[in-house]
């Protein structure tokens, strides 16, 4: 049986737009990092058989929302962390877009994931004798669009 190829830590990639996609910058000192993906989901019940309604319900679950976040650390760069703080403290007023770049993808896999984000958190921290920390949790602002790979 062949081993299966595992996505290395290069080839998960987070990158920045604050021109409406037309230039990219990555951000590669979010070090370690998580991508969440979850559903928001609501639950229904249903008569399972009218001619005997003394069994139980039917439960159908389902899929009422997406959510996709970013959240990581890394160091605080020099400059490099003013345009979140600057993004957190404007909110929606000011449109950023993020896109989650899973590099290695094959021809019709998910390459991008991408749209508006909203700083969610932003956090520093600092240690004597170390370099700033940063923490950072982003959440897309609504569902992000895909791109498949080529």
């Amino acid at each position: 049986m062949t081993a299966p190829v595992h996505e290395e830590y290069d080839e998960l990639v987070f990158e920045f737009s604050e021109d409406g996609g037309t230039t990219w910058s990555r951000n590669c000192v979010i070090m370690g990092a998580e991508v969440n993906r979850t559903t928001n989901t609501s639950t229904v019940e249903t008569v399972a058989d009218c001619a005997d309604e003394s069994l139980p319900n039917n439960v159908d679950e389902r899929v009422q929302s997406l959510k996709v976040t970013v959240s990581g650390t890394g160091n605080w760069t020099r400059g490099g962390y003013d345009k979140f703080l600057k993004k957190f403290y404007a909110g929606d007023s000011v449109e950023m877009l993020g896109r989650i770049g899973n590099l290695a993808a094959a021809t019709g896999e998910i390459k991008y994931e991408q749209g508006p984000i909203i700083v969610a958190s932003l956090g520093q921290k600092r240690e004597k004798a170390q370099v700033i920390t940063a923490s950072i949790t982003l959440n897309f602002a609504r569902t992000p669009t895909r791109t498949l790979a080529s």
